[in-house]
């Protein structure tokens, strides 16, 4: 009898029509060099998934109607950006953020009805940066959000956890979670004051009800490794479900900060073995933003 794969992947090769032209760091060749990688390695321990377009009812829960307008007519009047140049855009983009944001719905779906053990959105655009009005840092849909109300607000999870180890922090993320007392967002980043997008310091701990919702873990520059924390969450024997949004290849060749290069194999099955210690329900994983080397 086979073997059932160890990992669900959902992407898509729409993701590639994302046009950012030709001299910006977010682009096709990202997901092309992690695809290349698995058809090097585990393609067998595989089960791959395309996405759907994310319904609207679960953009607007973490996006204002007004930004979806005015982000569908910027790309279909032909502007190449949006707000910022770093926001670029092509005609195809508004649908393929859709695409992107409804990966991990698909991967919640399948991780609920049990057809999937642990699941992996390769996605792009990227997400963690957005807010709930505009684009920001590459990212115009929170990938990370959607899904984290989709999870609430469809499958009744009422508790989530966001555990967010990418170099820069997620403040369109944290912007969502900060006035929620049932999100817990924990973020290991450079520390703002060297970084983009400069928010993410340690007395950033939520607001109203949300106080103590939000624990940033920032980092100095050159920590490598050795700066890294791995934390525990304790089980206090309710509905205790972690959404562990991640980004691969991270912490290394980036332009945008100065953390060391860490073996990031090593690093993530570490991380991945810790997770596995906790009593969690479901794990998904999203790759986030962009600034790697495609040739790592």
């Amino acid at each position: 009898m086979p073997l059932p794969p160890l990992l669900t992947l959902i992407t898509d090769s729409r993701f590639l029509d994302h046009d950012t032209g030709g001299d910006h760091p977010e682009i096709p060749a990202r997901l092309q060099a992690i695809l290349a990688a698995l058809e090097q390695g585990c393609f067998s321990c595989l089960d791959f998934q395309k996405t759907r377009p994310a319904e609207r009812q679960w953009l607007t829960a973490a996006h204002d109607e007004g930004w979806l307008c005015r982000f569908e007519e910027a790309v279909l009047s032909g502007k190449t950006f949006i707000d910022h140049v770093d926001n670029q855009v092509g005609y195809e983009s508004y649908e393929v953020a859709a695409l992107a944001a409804a990966a991990g719905l698909v991967a919640i779906d399948l991780l609920e009805n049990r057809q999937a053990e642990q699941s992996f959105c390769l996605v792009r655009p990227p997400g963690h940066h957005a807010e709930r009005d505009r684009p920001f840092g590459f990212c115009f849909f929170n990938n990370c959000v959607v899904a984290a109300r989709y999870w609430q607000q469809h499958h009744g999870r009422k508790r989530i956890v966001v555990f967010d180890f990418d170099a820069h922090h997620g403040n369109g993320i944290q912007s969502a979670f900060e006035r929620d007392a049932d999100c817990l967002y924990i973020s290991i980043h450079e520390h703002p004051s060297f970084s983009y997008p400069g928010t993410g310091y340690p007395d950033e701990k939520g607001v109203g009800v949300g106080r103590g919702s939000i624990l940033n873990l920032p980092l100095a520059p050159g920590a490598g490794e050795k700066g890294s924390v791995l934390l525990g969450i304790e089980d206090d024997g309710q509905d205790n479900l972690m959404t562990r949004i991640v980004t691969l290849l991270e912490h290394h060749d980036i332009p945008f900060t100065r953390l060391l290069r860490v073996h990031d194999e090593e690093y993530g099955s570490r991380i991945y073995l810790r997770l596995n210690t906790f009593k969690i329900a479901l794990v998904l994983s999203l790759l986030r933003e962009a600034g790697i080397n495609p040739a790592l």
